[in-house]
């Protein structure tokens, strides 16, 4: 009878850490997604010259061809939709810190997913001896 109670607390508890490391899977899919866009941007900001052909974005993945006029100016979004104009070297300095704090996260969700996922696993042989111990 004891089992049986011991059962029912932890199958709840399975369920929520369960909820947990798929929720933090999810998210660190979501980082390592923005890493890469990040990653991505460094990269062709630091190809941009003056007059020099490039792709640029208009909206829904459709590109133009465009020369750009100034070298030192360009539009990044801080948040809530407001740009501010920055230099090219502002500019890599900005997304090289987000890029950071980007990885800082990741790293901190990955390691909260393997504590979870190590309570999960214990939780789960506990289950199995206390179902053994009924058969």
């Amino acid at each position: 009878m004891a089992e049986k109670l011991a059962e029912r607390e932890i199958i709840p508890q399975i369920q929520y850490i369960q909820a947990l490391v798929d929720s933090l899977q999810e998210e660190i899919r979501r980082m390592n997604i923005l890493r890469n866009q990040l990653s991505l941007t460094l990269l062709g900001l630091k190809e941009v010259k003056i007059n020099r052909e490039t792709l640029s974005s208009i909206g829904s993945g459709v590109y133009a061809f465009t020369k750009p006029l100034h070298e030192d100016k360009f539009l990044i979004n801080v948040g809530a939709n407001v740009y501010v104009t920055k230099s090219k070297e502002k500019a890599l300095e900005y997304l090289s810190k987000q890029l950071n704090e980007v990885n800082k996260l990741i790293q901190k969700y990955q390691s909260q997913l393997l504590n979870y996922m190590s309570l999960l696993d214990q939780l789960n042989a506990k289950l199995s001896r206390l179902s053994q111990k009924q058969t």
